[in-house]
């Protein structure tokens, strides 16, 4: 029994209702910046970023015509579990928090602690929350906030991705697959039925083969972080209030699975889905936790702890000027450090706070807290992450390591 199948006879899921009292269901937000734009490799100045530089939901190649007729071969596709068998979100409801009645018994006996970890996006202003406790069962949210958005990630990765969810001019409603590739999430559209890498942020199967999803800004941080760092944001509540594709649905989201397994393949990295993957790469463990940028001509990947110790890292990754930095609880974050024709070289101050160019900037949101640069928020470097070595590598397979390779 692999992680999928393990996962969804855990869960028990039970159908049922709940009423809730004083939340709201997506919206949309309207259009405008985000938490870090995200920045195409040709991007040079700050705050000009209009998405990842990786199409705009098109198609490379006309389409493919039947699944499995072109893109990825069937036999690279591993399942894990039945379609749906891990219902998407298609249908969230938010709430200031999960602390008070407002959320009513949708989080009976559920807590939100400040050190859980969210996946943070902002759109014109308006901020949100998706909790990893939630995006550990349900892999996929379907929301609405400045447009259509998808908030997606994969457990056995440890990656977080969020795009626009409009393609080819039509909004499109996901789900997952039940399918691994290349150990990584696939999700299909109920469109469609295209089916589609997370990582890659594409179509490898069905009419749509080879169609991109474009990547939008976002954040993974604890919830007390994003809480000082957006104190209007709201956050996802569970179903059944938000509800998903197969219905109301609940599972025990208290339980910590993954945690436990974390600290079994801490011990044994080999452990688990990855581990199906060959590997003959020794410059990094495979669960070393990462994050990448990639260029038309290069990709780099700078492991977690690496960054805790140098922070901060100016480097160049083909010719883009980087600037890594980690947020407080570890996590990695990388952004182009050019700001209106200028490479900035940043560095710290004797608070700890980062600085360049005589401001101080803010590592979670990219943004300039004051000084010459005061507003000016960095364009998110063009890449993944933060995201375990071996996915990165999976699909980045002439990634270099900082700190290790030339």
């Amino acid at each position: 029994m692999d992680r999928r199948q393990y996962l969804t006879a855990l869960g028990g899921v039970a159908a049922g209702t709940a009423g809730v009292v004083a939340v709201h269901h997506a919206g949309d937000g309207g259009s405008g910046d985000d938490i870090g734009e995200e920045s195409g490799p040709n991007q040079s100045q700050a705050g000009t970023g209009t998405g990842s530089g990786e199409g705009t939901g098109q198609a490379d190649s006309p389409p493919a015509g039947e699944r499995g007729t072109a893109g990825v071969p069937d036999e690279e596709l591993n399942r894990g579990a039945p379609k749906d068998g891990i219902p998407a979100i298609v249908d969230p409801v938010f709430a200031p928090n999960w602390e008070t009645e407002v959320a009513g018994e949708a989080v009976a006996g559920v807590e939100l602690r400040p050190d859980d970890e969210v996946i943070g996006i902002e759109r014109a202003g308006i901020a949100r929350a998706y909790p990893l406790k939630l995006l550990r069962r349900h892999e996929v949210v379907n929301d609405r906030l400045g447009g259509p958005q998808l908030i997606t990630y994969c457990p056995v990765c440890d990656a977080g991705l969020v795009t626009d969810r409009t393609v080819a001019g039509t909004t499109r409603t996901f789900g997952v697959s039940g399918y691994l590739y290349r150990a990584n999430l696939v999700l299909y559209d109920e469109e469609s039925e295209s089916l589609w890498s997370q990582l890659g942020a594409r179509a490898i199967q069905g009419p749509l083969t080879g169609t991109r999803l474009d990547r939008t800004g976002s954040a993974v941080t604890t919830w007390g972080d994003w809480q000082r760092a957006a104190p209007e944001t709201s956050v996802l509540v569970p179903p059944p209030a938000s509800n998903t594709v197969v219905g109301p649905v609940s599972f025990n989201y208290s339980l910590e699975f993954y945690q436990r397994r974390e600290r079994i393949t801490d011990r044994y990295p080999d452990y688990g889905p990855l581990g199906a993957l060959e590997w003959t790469d020794t410059r990094l463990q495979r669960r070393t936790v990462v994050v990448g940028v990639s260029t038309d001509s290069a990709s780099r990947a700078y492991a977690a702890r690496d960054v805790q110790r140098a922070d901060p890292i100016n480097d160049i990754v083909g010719s883009l000027p980087v600037l890594v930095t980690t947020t407080s609880n570890g996590r990695p974050r990388v952004y182009l450090r050019r700001v209106e024709g200028q490479t900035l070289t940043a560095g710290v101050n004797e608070a700890g706070d980062l600085v360049a160019g005589g401001s101080r900037w803010s590592r979670l949101r990219g943004t300039a807290l004051d000084g010459p640069y005061e507003g000016t928020r960095l364009p998110v470097a063009p890449g993944r992450g933060p995201l375990y070595w071996a996915a990165w590598l999976a699909f980045n397979p002439e990634s270099t390591v900082y700190g290790l390779d030339s």
